[in-house]
């Protein structure tokens, strides 16, 4: 049998890594494109958030639990806004989150995407069953709009890659949300124009 040169083992090896990268890619867009559909699905702000979480659970491997916190009326914290998986538990509470406190909280105060591989080893974590998270605030201008969960219960779930496939939503997500409490508003306003 005749041995293969250096430079074709080498192309070969290089080739395979192209078709990985390229694979991992158009799963990426078709993950951006089934989010971005799902986001834009209703003009009712809960089934849309709840089409977005369903497919951050069902696409992002390892996630368990998806969740949206939006800012409280009175802006004193993050409220539990929309969930899937074991984060549906903390819906029926009522969960709301201070400023700066947990991983939610510190993600939204400090206007920073975070990844928390083991949440046991996190003194300022304490969501229950969460051993893996990526947190992403989702910002317009300087103003917090809401906040982008996906959970695991195991450990080392999440990397900085799967933070950066939400981050790439968040802008999307955002404009949502977004546009979702203005048309509340213009609705609010011309039913009370209409008495």
């Amino acid at each position: 049998r005749k041995a293969v040169p250096e430079p074709v083992k080498f192309i070969k090896i290089r080739n395979a890594e192209l078709l990985e990268e390229a694979t991992r890619r158009a799963a990426e867009l078709g993950f951006l494109f089934d989010l971005t559909r799902g986001a834009v699905s209703s003009t009712d702000l809960r089934e849309a958030m709840s089409a977005v979480v369903e497919i951050i659970r069902r696409e992002i491997g390892g996630t368990e639990a998806a969740a949206i916190y939006l800012p409280t009326p009175d802006n004193a914290g993050l409220a539990l806004f929309e969930a899937i998986g074991y984060a549906r538990e903390r819906l029926a509470r009522r969960e709301a989150i201070a400023w700066n406190r947990g991983v939610v909280g510190v993600s939204a105060s400090e206007r920073t995407p975070l990844v928390v591989a083991d949440t046991h080893n996190e003194p300022y974590y304490e969501i229950g069953q969460t051993r893996a998270i990526a947190v992403v605030p989702l910002i317009s201008g300087q103003q917090v709009v809401g906040v982008l969960t996906a959970e695991s219960a195991r450990p080392g779930t999440f990397d900085n890659q799967h933070l950066r496939l939400l981050e790439t939503v968040s802008g999307t997500l955002t404009a949502v949300i977004q546009n979702a409490r203005l048309l509340e508003e213009i609705t609010s306003a011309n039913e009370r124009l209409k008495e």
